[in-house]
C-alpha cells in the first residue's frame, strides 16, 4: 500500500510540474456508442478539433516519408505536424491509479457495464481482477506509470490471465503464419481471444480487435515520440526515460508498417471508438487523430490510400480517385503520384496497362535503359552496331542500351551481355543516374551502413542522397541489392529531371 501510495504522490507531483491538471472523473461523458457498428461520420467534437492549419486539406498536404520505417518517419513534415497538435492540445492528464475510475465511462458499454479491451466484453465477466494494460509495452517504451505510461488515449482494462498470457509479445499474424502457436480463452465466455507463438514473441488479437491495437500504437508512437513501432530500434534513438522508468529494449510493437495497415483497414472505426475519443477528449483535452482519420497512417508512410476503406471522414475514398491519370492504382496522396504524372506527360512511360501502371512491380533493366533514354529526348546512338548478343534489333530499348553505352551510362553485366530482362537493383538505377549526370563523387558523409567504399555504386549512391534523388529505406541503409520498384523508379528520375533542370551546372 505504501509503496502504491508513492507512485500516486509522484504522479500528481509530476503532473502539476509538467503543467497538466488532473481533472476530476466527472468531466467524462459517458460513452454512447455501440461496438463494432462501424463510424460513417466524424463527431462533432472531432469536427471542431481540427483548426488553424490542421484540417485535412492541410495536413493531408504535408509530406510523410516513402519508407517501412517508423524511425525514417519521424522526420516528415506530417508526422512532425501530428505530434503537435495532439502534444499541445494535451491540457490535462490523469493518474495511473485514477484510471480505473475514468474507465468507467469512457469504456462504458452500451448494454451497462465496462468493456475490456482484448477479451471485447464485459469486466463484470472478468476472472477477479482489472489489469491496466499498457497496449505499448513498458519494456518496449520509455515510459512507465506516468506520461504515455497513464495516457486514457493509450491504457485499457482487461482481465489479468488474460494480460498476463499477452505479456509483452510483439503484435503480429500468427494463425496460418506459425507453425505452432498457443491460445488463450477469455474465461468470461470461453471464447479465445489471443494466438501467441510458441517462441513467446508474436501474439494476435482477435480480427475486430486488431484495428484498435493499430490506432492506438500509431497515437503512442507519434504522441510520446516512440520509435520502435515497426522496426527495432537502436538504444541511441530512444527517447529519454521518464522519472519513473529505467529501461527501454527498443524492440518494435508490431511486426511491420504492412501488418500495422492491414490491422487497420481490416478492422475499421466503429462507433464506440468515436464516442470514447469524444470523451478522453473532456478529460485530456487532445484526441487520437488516428480514430478521426486512419488515412493519416498510411500517408505517415507515403503509402497510397485504399479506397475500399471505411472511414470516419470518407476521405481515403475521396482521396483515392485520381481524375488526371488513367491509372486506378495510382492515388493522388502516393509519394510517387507526381513522378507517375510527370513520366507520363513526357512519354517516359505509358504504364503497364491502359489503366494500371504497377508501382509496386519491379522493373527490368530494359525497362531503366528505355526509361532513362526517354527522360533525356530519346536521343539517336551514334552507332548502330549491335553490342550485346542479348540486345536484339528491334527490341524497344536497343536504341536505348546503345545510347547508354556509347555516353558511358553502363558497361552491360559481362562484355558480351546486357541482361535487359534481369531486375534492376536500386544500386543500379541509381550508378545509371548518377553516370547520366557525370556526378562528382559527394564531399558528404556516407550515412547507409549498407553501402560499403569500393563498391561501384558507393559514390553513386551518396550523390544520390546529397541531391535528395534519395532518402534511403531507412535512416541508415539503401538496401543496394533490393529490385527498384516501378514507383521508385519514376521518383528517382522525377527527382533527377528537377535538379537537372535548376542545379546540374552547379552539382
Amino acid at each position: 500500500m505504501k509503496k502504491h501510495l508513492r507512485i500516486f504522490i509522484a504522479a500528481l507531483l509530476l503532473t502539476a510540474a509538467a503543467g497538466f491538471v488532473a481533472p476530476s472523473p466527472s468531466l467524462a461523458a459517458v460513452n454512447s456508442g455501440v461496438r463494432h457498428q462501424v463510424c460513417g461520420a466524424l463527431s462533432d467534437r472531432a469536427k471542431a478539433y481540427y483548426g488553424d492549419g490542421y484540417d485535412w486539406a492541410a495536413l493531408s498536404a504535408e509530406a510523410g516519408a516513402a519508407t517501412d520505417s517508423s524511425l525514417t518517419a519521424m522526420t516528415g513534415p506530417l508526422y512532425l505536424d501530428l505530434r503537435r497538435l495532439m502534444t499541445e492540445t494535451m491540457t490535462a492528464s490523469v493518474t495511473y491509479r485514477s484510471l480505473t475510475t475514468y474507465w468507467q465511462t469512457t469504456d462504458a458499454s452500451a448494454n451497462g457495464g465496462e468493456l475490456l479491451f482484448y477479451s471485447d466484453d464485459l469486466a463484470a465477466k472478468a476472472s477477479g481482477y482489472i489489469n491496466r494494460e499498457h497496449v505499448w509495452a513498458k519494456s518496449h517504451a520509455s515510459f512507465y506509470q506516468l506520461f504515455g505510461g497513464a495516457d486514457l488515449h493509450h491504457l485499457r482494462p482487461e482481465d489479468g490471465p488474460v494480460n498476463s498470457a499477452r505479456s509483452n509479445y510483439t503484435f503480429g499474424d500468427v494463425v496460418g503464419v506459425m507453425d505452432s502457436y498457443k491460445t488463450k480463452a477469455f474465461a468470461g465466455s470461453g471464447e479465445t481471444v489471443l494466438w501467441y507463438g510458441g517462441d513467446k514473441t508474436r501474439v494476435e488479437v482477435k480480427d475486430d480487435v486488431k484495428g484498435d491495437v493499430a490506432r492506438i500504437l500509431l497515437y503512442v508512437y507519434v504522441r510520446w515520440g516512440q520509435p520502435n513501432l515497426c522496426v527495432d530500434a537502436p538504444l541511441a534513438s530512444l527517447p529519454a526515460f521518464d522519472s519513473d522508468d529505467t529501461a527501454n529494449d527498443g524492440v518494435r510493437v508490431i511486426a511491420d508498417v504492412d501488418t500495422l495497415l492491414a490491422w487497420c483497414a481490416e478492422d475499421p472505426v466503429d462507433t464506440w471508438e468515436m464516442s470514447r475519443n469524444d470523451c478522453v477528449q473532456d478529460v485530456q483535452g487532445n484526441r487520437n487523430v488516428f480514430i478521426d482519420y486512419p488515412e493519416y497512417a498510411w500517408l505517415l508512410f507515403g503509402r497510397e490510400l485504399p479506397a475500399a476503406m471505411a472511414t470516419p471522414s470518407g476521405e481515403a475514398a475521396a482521396a483515392a480517385v485520381v481524375p488526371d491519370l488513367p491509372f486506378n492504382d495510382v492515388s493522388r496522396t502516393a509519394y510517387y503520384y507526381d513522378a507517375v504524372a510527370w513520366a507520363v506527360e513526357r512519354g517516359i512511360t505509358a504504364g503497364k496497362t491502359a489503366d494500371t501502371f504497377a508501382p509496386g512491380d519491379t522493373c527490368t533493366r530494359g525497362q531503366m535503359a528505355a526509361f532513362l533514354w526517354r527522360s533525356a529526348g530519346s536521343p539517336a546512338p551514334v552507332s548502330s552496331e549491335r553490342l550485346f548478343s542479348d540486345v536484339k534489333a528491334g527490341a524497344y530499348y536497343a536504341d536505348a542500351v546503345a545510347w547508354a553505352v556509347e555516353n558511358g551510362i553502363t558497361y552491360g553485366t559481362t562484355a558480351e551481355t546486357f541482361s535487359p530482362d534481369d531486375t534492376v537493383t536500386r544500386a543500379q538505377a541509381v550508378a545509371f543516374l548518377a553516370r547520366t549526370a557525370k556526378a562528382s563523387p559527394s564531399a558528404e558523409e556516407n550515412p547507409f551502413v549498407d553501402v560499403v567504399p569500393g563498391a561501384y555504386y558507393y559514390d553513386a549512391v551518396r550523390w544520390a542522397a546529397e541531391t535528395g534523388i534519395t532518402a534511403g529505406t531507412t535512416a541508415t541503409t539503401f538496401s543496394p541489392e533490393k529490385p527498384c520498384l516501378r514507383g521508385q523508379i519514376v521518383t528517382f528520375l522525377y527527382r533527377f529531371g528537377e535538379m537537372t533542370a535548376a542545379e546540374r551546372a552547379s552539382r
